[in-house]
Order: C-alpha cells, then structure tokens, then sequence
C-alpha cells in the first residue's frame, strides 16, 4: 500500500514537474549532484578511455574491409586529437567541478568531428554517414551524451540536441 505521503496531492492541485529535471530544494540538489558527481565520475572516466578504443578499433576495421578509403584516417588525424584532451581533462584535480559543461562540450565537439569523418568516408567510397555505420554512430554518440558520461539532463539537452542538428545537417549537406 503507498504511504500517504507519496498518494497526496499537492496543495495547489499542481504536480511538482520541472522541465530540467531538479529537485525544488536547492540544498537537496547540491547534496545529491555532489553525491552523483562523486559515485559516478569514475565510471564516465573509464568511458572516456574506452571510447578511445572504440574510435581506433572503428578505425582499424574499416581500414582492413577497405585500406583505400583514405577518409577513414580523419577519425585518427582530427576525431581523436579533439577527443583526446577531454580525456586528459578528466583525469585533472578540477574536473569534477566544471565535469558537466566540460562533457557536454566535449561529446559535441567529438560528435561533429566524427559526422563530418564519416561524411567524408562516404565521398571517399566508403561505409559512413549514410550507411548503417553513420546511424550506429549517431546512434552511439546520443547514447553518450544522455546516459554513458552521467552529463545532467539540463546539460546534455543542449548537446544532444545540436548533435541531432549537426547530424541531419551532415547529411543535407552530403546529400541535399
């Protein structure tokens, strides 16, 4: 049986909804971003590694389908150097203060980097951004934004919804 205090309604018939998802005591937001920060940050570090991997391991399978699509190098030559100081970022004494604007600007700019890879991996003869790939990475890098780097819903709307925009510009761009 649910407790009163849950089955209760509110005074003004209101529901206590908000758009950003945030507790209305700011005392209890502090308390609870200070705990969420602390218990899930080493998780998105690991994250952020692990994407490095998975950015060199897009690399290298795509390179031993096809070695001639020279495009493909552009997730070593230009993803990976705007990934990695996010990385390096995240293993610093201040990142967990600045962690949620720092990630939100971070999956962004990587997000773009690696469209714009794929996009030229297309012209280029390959498997990119209108394949299967391109979907599986938007897909991916959405997954990112919202869930994997524990970013907070008030910061990762903005990013995910440019990543959406930068996306579907990508492909208006490639392909009208």
């Amino acid at each position: 049986m649910p407790s009163e205090a849950v089955t209760k309604k509110p005074a003004d018939g209101k529901l206590p909804l908000r758009l950003m998802l945030a507790f209305k005591n700011p005392d209890y937001e502090r308390r609870f971003l200070t705990h969420y920060v602390d218990s899930y940050f080493r998780y998105a570090q690991i994250s952020l590694i692990v994407g490095l991997f998975l950015i060199s391991e897009d690399f290298l399978v795509d390179w031993f389908a096809d070695p001639n699509i020279k495009a493909n190098f552009y997730r070593i030559n230009l993803v990976l150097p705007v990934y990695t100081p996010f990385v390096v970022y995240a293993f610093l004494p201040q990142a967990k203060k600045y962690w949620h604007l720092a990630m939100s600007t971070a999956i962004f700019a990587v997000g773009t980097c690696l469209f714009w890879a794929l996009l030229a991996v297309d012209f280029d003869g390959g498997k990119g951004l209108r394949s299967w790939v391109g979907i599986m990475d938007f897909t991916y890098v959405e997954f990112y934004c919202f869930i994997i780097l524990g970013i907070r819903f008030s910061y990762a709307l903005i990013p995910g919804s440019l990543l959406l925009l930068s996306f579907l510009t990508m492909l208006w761009i490639g392909y009208g």
